[in-house]
């Protein structure tokens, strides 16, 4: 399916530029087509086979189901929240590219640029809290950001 997506990004200005950018439908890469993805507490843990010897059978069916019950957003294991990167619809909108006329594509590398900084940003500041974390000082509330 082919549409429009609206981008936003501050310029070197500092004013902040909206664009429509053209767009397609791609598998989320976060859910993976899913729907679903394991809650925070649970992600990136790795359980072994002694661990999961200690669940009951209901625990392991639970554990190991994935997905969202037919035509709901309501995750299909109570270990599982609905994915917070498509809300559920197993599809997001990415930038088609291949569609972009000259003056889309300055605004698109603008936008990534914009997106990437973000980022970095983003492990950053995560990075500090978890030094301070370690080194046992109290928990910080993140900056706001415009």
């Amino acid at each position: 399916m082919i549409g429009q997506m609206e981008v936003s990004y501050e310029n070197e200005e500092g004013d902040e530029i909206t664009v429509s950018l053209p767009c397609k439908k791609v598998v989320c890469p976060f859910c993976h087509g899913e729907g679903a993805v394991l809650c925070e507490g649970m992600r990136g843990v790795a359980f072994t086979q002694e661990d999961m010897g200690e669940w009951d059978e209901e625990e392991r069916r639970e554990y190991l189901k994935h997905g969202l019950e037919k035509k709901s957003k309501t995750p299909k294991s109570c270990y599982d929240v609905t994915c917070e990167e498509c809300d559920g619809n197993k599809v997001i909108d990415e930038v088609d590219e291949t569609r972009l006329t000259e003056e889309e594509k300055v605004h698109f590398e603008a936008w990534q640029d914009s997106e990437n900084n973000r980022a970095d940003f983003d492990r950053a500041w995560a990075s500090e809290r978890n030094m301070e974390r370690m080194m046992g000082c109290g928990l910080w509330q993140s900056p706001k950001r415009k």
